[in-house]
């Protein structure tokens, strides 16, 4: 583990104390936690963004989903 210094603005810090106290942690607990949870998610939306534009279809586009939503184009994607 690693030994670092931040700087909170005085309502970063309130706040942060009162989540660290209602959750019965530390501080610096409670920011490890926050980093894992924000590290996470970046790397999940990071992975669905890789898989965009993987797979096409030449009837069901962005251009006209709302046919396939809305009306009887959506039996095609069945």
């Amino acid at each position: 583990m690693h030994r670092t210094q931040i700087f909170l603005d005085p309502l970063q810090y309130r706040r942060l104390k009162a989540m660290a106290s209602e959750s019965n942690t530390s501080l610096g607990e409670l920011i490890r936690r926050l980093i894992d949870r924000f590290i996470g998610a970046q790397k999940e939306g990071s992975a669905i963004s890789s898989f965009c534009g993987a797979l096409e279809d030449s009837e069901c586009r962005s251009t006209n989903f709302k046919k396939f939503l809305y009306t009887d184009g959506r039996k095609n994607l069945r």
